[in-house]
């Protein structure tokens, strides 16, 4: 399987986070331009890219466990971030865009992002952070993915990119076409694209 190596994002340029959260909206129009890869390297690196020397996220995590898994499907195939090397790792050279979503536009926007989380990382070995996370999987995941979101959310406000969240997927059809593990489940997923050309 490719490897895509993303860049290091561009950290002085943008509107500040005040004035992204005043223009942030969801938008289900887009432009069908493919990402850049630059652009494409910053949605994945503000949804969970490391921040800091000692491997820690843009989102908070409890105990630090990051379980999410973030797949990005493009007309080129889907794709699977790494964020400790800050690559993505390709799953599938096919075009599963429309099964991301069962809206429309899902098809046609230039990246789908589809959020999982690995409930396996939550077996850590350490009793006392086991006996903490155990029966609330569900709710540490929406809290984390929650994070993701927003932060995709302010990026793209910040550099005038469309998106929307969206909870509308068959997850059982869209897992067994990425053969995902049953210790994955589905949380959210996104679609991000360029405005479209004013007409």
């Amino acid at each position: 399987m490719n490897t895509i190596r993303l860049h290091q994002p561009i950290l002085d340029q943008g509107l500040t986070v005040k004035q992204a959260m005043m223009r942030r909206h969801s938008t289900r129009d887009f432009f069908s331009k493919p990402l850049s890869l630059d652009t494409m390297s910053e949605v994945f690196w503000a949804a969970y890219g490391v921040n800091r020397s000692e491997g820690k996220r843009t989102v908070p995590s409890v105990y630090g466990l990051y379980p999410l898994e973030i797949y990005g499907f493009t007309a080129q195939g889907v794709f699977k971030y790494n964020p400790e090397d800050h690559t993505l790792t390709e799953i599938s050279d096919k075009d599963l865009r429309a099964k991301s979503g069962s809206q429309d536009y899902v098809a046609g926007a230039p990246l789908d992002i589809v959020i999982y989380s690995n409930y396996d990382k939550f077996s850590t070995g350490n009793s006392e952070v086991d006996s903490a996370v155990k029966g609330n999987e569900d709710r540490l995941s929406l809290l984390d993915a929650g994070a993701v979101t927003e932060n995709i959310y302010l990026y793209c406000s910040s550099e005038h990119i469309n998106v929307v969240e969206r909870a509308m997927v068959d997850k059982n059809a869209l897992s067994d076409a990425l053969d995902i593990p049953a210790s994955s489940h589905f949380i959210v997923a996104m679609s991000v694209g360029y405005p479209p050309i004013p007409a």
